[in-house]
């Protein structure tokens, strides 16, 4: 079925521009509905608690048509480089998707050279070290509830109980405890060349943060990464700031999502 769907967008993908989708990859486990136009196809799938579209359109009216009577609250987004889709969100508001948040991607696609200039006085890394608690995968549960915590499943994939136990047990999260309760978290996707920074939580003093940011970086530079990118909600002039001091700079990628009413 997913081959069969993806030869589907390459068709429309040829019938003409402007061609809009948001798919991008096809790692889907449940597809609730598929249906499909001339011009326009779309999936709706099931991602743990959030129902999301799946589309690819060279009409806009079209698209409509096809996803106007899905569910309230499911969720639909979408990755440009414009910062203004006003003709694409004017067609989703038809079939009843409002705005809901524009995430911009910050990065630093030369990491492993300015890494070293970094000011680290602050963050040594045996002091980053000392910072860290262990992390038992008797702990999923309670890094699942400080996630739900922090971050709506519409906007950030929560991953199910066993992927979170598979990634206490590469060591892709470190956090802080005090008196034996999490207050600060980071989750991330490391790849041979690049570093995603995924969920950071923090409820603590702030230096905590930045201890487990620099441990993670320094360990992840000595082992080859080039690259370092993350997403933030536009307006969060906090997260920007704090990125900002590792040279993650937006990139001009925007993820637009909305929800349906």
């Amino acid at each position: 079925m997913n081959k069969e769907i993806m030869g589907e967008v390459a068709d429309i993908r040829r019938k003409g521009v402007p061609f809009y989708s948001n798919i991008y990859s096809f790692q889907i486990e449940t597809i609730r509905e598929f249906k499909k136009s001339e011009n326009a196809l779309a999936v709706l799938v099931q991602d743990r608690d959030v129902k999301r579209v799946l589309f690819a359109a060279c009409n806009l009216g079209e698209l409509v048509d096809l996803i106007k009577d899905w569910p309230s609250g499911t969720g639909l987004d979408f990755l440009s480089k414009k910062d203004d889709e006003s003709i694409f969100e004017d067609s989703l508001k038809a079939a009843g998707f409002n705005p809901y948040a524009i995430y911009l991607k910050a990065e630093n696609n030369k990491i492993s050279d300015t890494f070293p200039t970094l000011k680290s006085s602050k963050y040594e890394y045996d002091l980053c070290e000392a910072c860290l608690s262990e992390i038992k995968e008797s702990d999923a549960d309670k890094i699942i509830e400080f996630l739900y915590e922090m971050f709506n499943p519409l906007t950030s994939h929560i991953e199910a109980k066993d992927e979170i136990c598979s990634r206490i047990a590469r060591g892709d999260i470190v956090a802080h405890k005090e008196n034996g309760k999490f207050t600060t978290l980071l989750t991330f996707n490391p790849k041979p060349k690049k570093l995603y920074m995924e969920h950071m939580l923090n409820r603590g003093d702030s230096k905590y943060m930045h201890l487990l940011y620099y441990y993670v970086l320094k360990k992840e530079v000595e082992k080859g990464i080039t690259s370092v990118d993350t997403w933030i909600r536009e307006g969060n002039e906090r997260a920007f700031n704090f990125v900002k001091r590792y040279g993650l700079v937006p990139n001009g990628l925007r993820n637009y999502v909305f929800c349906k009413e």
